[in-house]
């Protein structure tokens, strides 16, 4: 997804937002999906310390923990635009 948000921040001067999924959809995990928090935590704390997006959050998969450790390891880089 990081290459994604690089491309997007260099081509926009507006807010960048990401809330993906909590990976790929697996029956067989407690939550219907692979990543478990720290997962989500590490991942979107470190796209916002690098300053690629402005708004973090989860979709399909995310619970209350999830958003917990997205606040928790997030450390707000003020992004650029172009």
């Amino acid at each position: 997804m990081r290459p994604f948000l690089e491309e997007l921040g260099q081509k926009s001067d507006t807010f960048i937002s990401c809330y993906p999924n909590a990976g790929l959809p697996n029956p067989l995990t407690p939550t219907g999906f692979d990543l478990g928090p720290e997962d989500m935590g590490r991942y979107l704390g470190e796209f916002a310390s690098s300053g690629l997006l402005n708004i973090a959050g989860g979709c399909c998969g995310n619970t209350p923990e999830h958003i917990a450790a997205i606040a928790r390891t997030s450390s707000w880089k003020k992004r650029v635009g172009p």
